[in-house]
């Protein structure tokens, strides 16, 4: 009996440059939509850097980077921010190396 639904082929690295520039562009406006629909349908906060392979970087962020780079207390409050982690990778992002 075959499987229901797309089987995936797997993740491999694509030798042509100019595909993987092509591929690299189009996976990037998906990823920043699909942040931007976060934003919208969470109310979060977020920010998106992406560098391409020429050192390039890409940047989405909502309100902006900047604002949720430089996160901190609303004035008038005395909570701490809450920390920055990486994904789950369990290591804090370091602001200043993201500027």
């Amino acid at each position: 009996m075959r499987p229901l639904g797309r089987t995936s082929k797997g993740r491999q690295h694509i030798d042509n440059k100019e595909r993987r520039q092509v591929t690299f562009t189009k996976r990037r406006g998906g990823l920043f939509k699909k942040a931007s629909e976060l934003a919208l349908l969470a109310g979060a906060s977020i920010a998106v850097v992406v560098f391409s392979e020429t050192n390039l970087a890409y940047a989405f962020g909502d309100p902006s980077v900047d604002a949720v780079l430089s996160y901190g207390p609303v004035p008038g409050e005395d909570a701490e921010p809450a920390p920055v982690h990486s994904g789950g990778l369990g290591k804090d992002v370091d602001l200043e190396m993201l500027r």
